[in-house]
């Protein structure tokens, strides 16, 4: 899939996606996002998350939730709760 985007403000985004990709990392994907100030990589089923540009960071979340299951039970809950009160 390949999208591209412009917004109103003038940024263009370019969003290429494809599970034809061989892994190399028998299963995890290493994913980027590149901006003018700097580029966030990680793998797309949140074991790490690495930033460059002004700041320097490395995120690690854990194994906790590595399949995202739980990440993605409480957005769908918290959703689910919010619609239903209004």
């Amino acid at each position: 899939m390949a999208l591209c985007l412009e917004y109103q403000e003038g940024p263009v985004c370019m969003l290429s996606y494809s599970w034809e990709v061989d892994s190399p990392l028998k299963g995890l994907r290493i994913s980027r996002v590149y901006g003018r100030s700097g580029s966030v990589a990680f793998e797309s089923n949140g074991l790490f998350m690495a930033t460059s540009g002004r700041r320097w960071r490395i995120h690690l979340p854990g194994l906790a939730d590595i399949q995202g299951y739980r990440g993605m039970f409480r957005d769908f809950l918290g959703a689910w709760r919010e619609r239903a009160s209004h």
